[in-house]
């Protein structure tokens, strides 16, 4: 079974989860923050429920950490070459939250690579 098919199904699962609250007494606002969640940390979901750990970044984090760093690299805001960097690096360790992806130009990204974390 695929990945996309295990998430597809467990979203299933909670959507189904999420109907059978909406039959309980006062259990709105609980069905509406569970419908959020599965909405705006569908891949956070799945990745903690395959307990996976892929180095590719998810869109909705690079889209949050570029407004966040403003579209200029976080060392010198340099805008032009670009790339998402690990601020505890991959290898040891560190999440594709948010929080240790930083936007960094190439020079600084290279620079970077020889400073200990």
């Amino acid at each position: 079974m695929s990945d996309s098919s295990k998430s597809n199904g467990r979203l299933l699962a909670l959507a189904k989860f999420s109907e059978e609250l909406i039959a309980i007494e006062h259990s709105e606002k609980l069905a509406a923050i569970l419908e959020v969640l599965v909405r705006k940390y569908n891949f956070r979901i799945a990745e903690k429920l395959d307990n996976v750990r892929s180095r590719s970044i998810p869109d909705y984090v690079k889209v949050e950490v570029w407004q966040r760093d403003r579209g200029q690299c976080v060392k010198c805001g340099a805008t032009d070459y670009l790339e998402y960097d690990h601020i505890i690096p991959f290898s040891k360790g560190g999440s594709n939250s948010e929080n240790n992806i930083q936007l960094l130009c190439r020079k600084c990204n290279l620079a970077k690579r020889g400073e200990l974390v």
